[in-house]
């Protein structure tokens, strides 16, 4: 149970890699913790793609490394929100297979 998560605040780095985390866990835990500079949700079959990303946009202004590898639900809209994330610099979308090349998404990181 990764409910025990949300009541921290100052995590720098979290890697729930292969879990099976909830998406509104997940949501708070990002809510709650504004400073992460790495995330790793890499096989994390619960999470809306998409929606993670939105919620990055807003709220980790710090987060320097993302690793989304095989998340299924990531589309160009996810992808296009994170331009609001100016300090990613590593970001790993391996077997991201909704993600189009043509859709400039990439190019506007």
């Amino acid at each position: 149970d990764f409910n025990i998560l949300c009541s921290l605040e100052s995590l720098e780095s979290l890697n729930l890699y292969r879990t099976m985390v909830g998406h509104t866990t997940i949501v708070t835990i990002l809510c709650n913790n504004r400073r992460l500079k790495n995330l790793c949700l890499a096989g994390c079959p619960n999470i809306d793609g998409d929606e993670i990303c939105v919620i990055l946009s807003h709220c980790q202004h710090d987060l320097e490394c993302l690793d989304l590898w095989r998340c299924t639900s990531l589309s160009d809209r996810g992808i296009a929100s994170l331009v609001q994330c100016s300090k990613l610099r590593d970001l790993d979308l391996g077997w991201c297979l909704n993600i189009q090349s043509s859709s400039g998404a990439l190019v506007r990181l």
